[in-house]
C-alpha cells in the first residue's frame, strides 16, 4: 500500500492508543514511524531479489514480532503498540502486491493487483514494460479496492485524530506529503507513458 495509507493507519493506532495510555509528541511520533518504517527499505532495494524491496527482512513479520516480544518482556506498552503498528504495515501490504512475510524468498499475500496467472510471472511481465514503474502505479490507481481502502483509511484517520488526539493535528503534514508524492509519481509516470519527457526525478520502487 502507499505510504500515505500506512501513515494514516499510524495516526489511527496512535489515537486508539490514547484511550488506554497517556500519549505525547514522542509516543505518537514513534507509533507513526513504526507504521511506515518498513518502507524505508526502498533505499536498500539494490540488495533485494529482483530489486523488490518487499523481499527484504524488513518486510517480514519477524521484526514487528520481536518488538512486540520486547514490549511484553519489558512491560512497555508503547513498544508493544509500535510492534503492532509495524505488523499492521506488513499485513496491509499483503493486499496489493504481497511481501516476503515469512522470509522464505517467496512473495506471500492476497495480491489483489495481480491476476492469478501473473503471480509467478511478475519479473517477466515487468521486463516487457517500457516503463516498469508505470505497471505498478497504473494497476494501483485502476483498482477500486485500493482506492476504496485509501478513502476509508483517510476518513477513519480524520475522525480518530480530531476525536481523540486533536492536539497532534500537525502529524497530518506527513500524511499529505506522502500522498502528494504518490500522486506526483502517478502523474509523472502517466506523462512518460504517453511519450512525454521527464519532468521530475522518480524514486524507483
Amino acid at each position: 500500500m502507499h505510504s500515505s495509507v500506512h501513515w494514516g493507519l499510524g495516526i489511527i493506532i496512535a489515537g486508539i492508543t490514547s484511550l488506554y495510555i497517556s500519549v505525547n509528541f514522542w509516543i505518537v511520533g514513534l507509533i507513526i514511524l513504526s507504521s511506515i518504517f518498513a518502507d524505508f527499505d526502498i533505499f536498500l532495494r539494490k540488495y533485494a531479489q529482483n530489486g523488490n524491496h518487499r523481499m527484504l527482512f524488513t518486510h517480514s513479520i519477524y521484526l514487528p514480532m520481536i518488538l512486540i516480544l520486547i514490549g511484553f518482556l519489558s512491560s512497555k506498552n508503547v513498544i508493544i503498540v509500535m510492534g503492532f503498528s509495524y505488523l499492521i504495515h506488513i499485513l496491509i501490504d499483503l493486499l496489493d502486491w504481497g511481501t516476503n512475510a515469512l522470509f522464505t524468498n517467496r512473495i506471500f499475500g492476497i495480491r489483489f493487483l495481480l491476476k492469478k496467472d501473473e503471480h509467478l510471472r511478475v519479473p517477466e511481465i515487468i521486463d516487457q514494460e517500457k516503463i516498469p514503474q508505470w505497471f505498478f502505479v497504473k494497476r494501483y490507481y485502476n483498482s477500486v479496492i485500493m482506492i476504496s481502502i485509501e478513502v476509508f483509511v483517510s476518513i477513519i484517520m480524520f475522525i480518530i485524530l480530531f476525536l481523540y488526539i486533536p492536539q497532534f493535528w500537525y502529524f497530518l503534514a506527513g500524511y499529505f506529503l506522502t500522498m502528494i508524492f504518490h500522486i506526483s509519481e502517478y502523474l509523472e509516470l502517466k506523462h512518460l507513458s504517453q511519450g512525454g519527457s521527464p519532468r521530475i526525478k522518480l524514486l524507483k520502487h
